[in-house]
């Protein structure tokens, strides 16, 4: 059974249509990258599927880890989903260790993590509002890897990593779907979506 699957899919925001033509399928193992200029609707594509996205309203046919319709966003973290936005939301006073011990992830995982996104324990005491962008999408990397979701949605992971964070997501992506995720991911990276070497590419344009 796939993932995601999505056949003649809309969104929209009240009585304005957003995205329409939606027809694709995300299956485990696979990598689909969605493409578009933007303010195209990827980033509401992606949270809307999440169950965050408040407002939306869908029509057409949408699978979503095996259920049809849109799922809240705890249903879809139970049901093996993943989200990762492009801004982490604002967490005041909270640091990187709090937040992954918090996921209820053992020491031993944790460290392991750590080991696979190349950094020490020290990141573990800096504050989440602290860390650089490039910071930031490491530890989501770290998250991505630790928690090997069913089906992952990565919305511009890509974006203020250097070279090495890119080689680090290049290589977790090849992990988790050699483990059996499925993976949606929206870049502009041209380069780096052929290195991904993706089932498919799906590109959006407006009103599409």
């Amino acid at each position: 059974m796939a993932l995601l699957v999505i056949k003649q899919g809309e969104l929209w925001r009240g009585e304005r249509r957003l995205l329409t033509q939606l027809n694709f399928l995300v299956d485990a193992g696979e990598l689909v990258v969605v493409r578009g200029a933007n303010g195209v609707g990827k980033s509401t594509l992606f949270s809307s599927l999440a169950g965050i996205e408040l407002g939306i309203g869908t029509k057409g046919e949408w699978l979503v880890l095996g259920e049809s319709g849109k799922l809240s966003p705890l249903d879809f973290f139970n049901k093996g989903g993943y989200f990762v936005p492009q801004e982490l939301p604002k967490l005041h006073g909270v640091k990187v260790g709090q937040l992954v011990r918090g996921m209820k992830f053992d020491l031993n995982a944790v460290q392991n993590g750590l080991d696979r996104i190349r950094l020490s324990s020290e990141f573990l005491e800096l504050g989440i509002d602290e860390l650089s962008g490039g910071q930031k999408k490491r530890l989501e990397l770290m998250l991505s890897w630790l928690i090997k979701p069913k089906l992952l949605l990565w919305d511009e992971i890509d974006a203020g990593l250097d070279k090495e964070g890119l080689q680090l997501l290049c290589e977790i992506a090849r992990e988790l779907r050699t483990g059996g995720s499925g993976i949606l991911f929206a870049s502009h990276q041209e380069a780096l979506v052929a290195t991904l070497e993706p089932t498919r590419v799906m590109e959006l344009v407006f009103g599409q």
